[in-house]
């Protein structure tokens, strides 16, 4: 079983094809499209980007996994996103305190332990710029340590950012030498929440594809 970089990375993809999957057998508003580096012939180089620190390597290295389109609003805005997946929270109750007094103005703040959700930040940082040129960028979390509401999403500009850390620090294989931002799920909102709140998507529809990513009966 892959570790670090690699683990997470597998864990993306499992979320992005049952997300997309299940989206689009059931939504008839909106398609989700496979977009990002996999599906494309940059894959095989990605081995040669993720060590790369030049902006164009970057940017294709971290290219959102797929594009939400509007099929019957010509005038319906379209989106990047991009799924991320935490495997783990933070497990020590006085790094958590730290980190809380680290980021007293960060809004909203942490509340509970469980609200640390992990999103490399070279990737979101180049989100956030997306951002600015008008592109959203969707990003799509799914924190399978979490109880309440476990699938959740955010514009990336939106997402409360506490500090970034070198994850190999604490252990972690070589992997990709990519930093990660410590942000708060609690600034992620409800995935049926988000779709209808910003795509007027039915969360009925939002309600399937949540059963099929976490395994629950329809």
């Amino acid at each position: 079983m892959a570790k670090g970089f690699g683990r997470r990375l597998e864990l993306a993809k499992e979320l992005e094809h049952s997300f997309i999957e299940s989206f689009n057998a059931n939504c008839h508003t909106h398609k989700m499209v496979k977009f990002g580096i996999e599906s494309t012939q940059l894959n095989e180089a990605h081995g040669h980007l993720r060590f790369k620190r030049d902006d164009t390597s970057r940017f294709l290295r971290y290219m959102p996994d797929s594009v939400l389109i509007g099929t019957q609003n010509s005038d319906a805005q379209s989106a990047l996103v991009e799924f991320k997946v935490a495997e783990r929270g933070v497990e020590e109750q006085s790094f958590f305190n730290r980190l809380k007094a680290d980021c007293p103005d960060m809004a909203p703040p942490f509340s509970e332990i469980t609200d640390v959700f992990n999103v490399e930040s070279e990737a979101l940082n180049g989100y956030i710029e997306l951002a600015k040129l008008g592109v959203p960028v969707i990003v799509v979390g799914w924190a399978k340590f979490k109880d309440d509401s476990p699938l959740r999403a955010q514009f990336a500009n939106a997402i409360a950012i506490c500090n970034d850390y070198d994850p190999r620090r604490s252990g972690e294989p070589r992997g990709s030498g990519t930093w990660l931002y410590n942000t708060n799920f609690a600034s992620f909102d409800p995935v049926g929440d988000f779709f209808q709140r910003v795509h007027g998507i039915d969360p009925t529809v939002m309600a399937q594809v949540e059963n099929s990513v976490l395994g629950r009966p329809s």
